[in-house]
């Protein structure tokens, strides 16, 4: 898996700068952000996954450095403080991510390491989700949501994964193939999941979404995987 981390510097003396009404202000900041990192990032193939308030990372197996060097460019047009980097590969997303995070931390090279092999994204979403919002209240479908997003969570920690919830009840998780068996063979009750597999990051999420699309004209489906479409 190959694996970008993406931190920004200084920034809380960025939020303490914007004064006292300034909650709104690093809310509105941070999602031109992350809009200008999802676009960027997906013109290249990759895909943009929100790590922590000021960290992010990003899913780049066989995209090509230049196409990367190109969206990193556009996210520090686009970023209230400056930022640094590193991308590095390793056989799992964790493992690639913590090479990563690390050789930042120790100031090593910015670039380290390719990975062109398939990859898998995993889609999860709750059956009836819109019908259990009208009939059982928004409570009690966000505690639904909740319990996916800690099963998906579960399932990633223990495949060396990286998961994302999406909005709505929507989940995502990234992994390597060899995880392929175990992500089909755990899936909620209540849920079901769409698997596309793909070259690069943004076309495995594409089948992703087909799978899902598919598993709902079925009956009794909560897994499929899609490779191509």
């Amino acid at each position: 898996m190959n694996v970008g981390v993406i931190e920004l510097v200084h920034y809380e003396e960025w939020i303490l700068s914007l004064g006292a009404d300034r909650e709104w202000r690093v809310q509105a900041g941070q999602a031109r952000l992350m809009q200008e990192a999802h676009a960027a990032l997906a013109d290249a193939g990759a895909f943009f996954v929100p790590y922590t308030v000021n960290q992010g990372v990003a899913i780049c197996n066989g995209i090509l450095r230049e196409k990367l060097e190109a969206a990193i460019y556009r996210i520090a047009q686009a970023s209230p403080v400056p930022f640094r980097f590193s991308f590095r590969s390793a056989p799992t997303v964790t493992s690639a991510l913590e090479l990563a995070y690390s050789a930042m931390e120790k100031n090593l090279p910015e670039w380290g390491g390719e990975d062109n092999s398939a990859l898998i994204a995993a889609h999860y979403d709750l059956d009836s989700y819109l019908e259990t919002v009208r009939s059982n209240g928004l409570l009690y479908a966000k505690k639904r949501v909740d319990d996916l997003i800690g099963h998906v969570t579960q399932i990633s920690s223990c495949i060396g994964g990286l998961s994302m919830y999406l909005g709505g009840d929507n989940v995502i998780m990234f992994s390597h193939l060899g995880a392929l068996e175990n992500i089909a063979g755990s899936v909620p009750d209540g849920a079901k999941v769409g698997i596309g597999i793909g070259r690069v990051p943004r076309q495995a999420v594409k089948r992703a979404g087909l799978a899902l699309t598919e598993i709902r004209k079925r009956r009794n489906v909560n897994a499929l995987v899609v490779q191509d479409g």
